[in-house]
């Protein structure tokens, strides 16, 4: 079960660090987003 998990929890943190990077290319174009 934990070997499943890691994976996981390896894919959302790259998806985290994806989505940082594209979100502060959105906040110069689009504005203040949540973070």
């Amino acid at each position: 079960m934990a070997k499943s998990e890691k994976p996981s929890g390896n894919l959302i943190g790259a998806a985290v660090g994806h989505h940082r990077g594209l979100k502060g290319r959105l906040d110069a174009a689009h504005g203040p987003y949540p973070r």
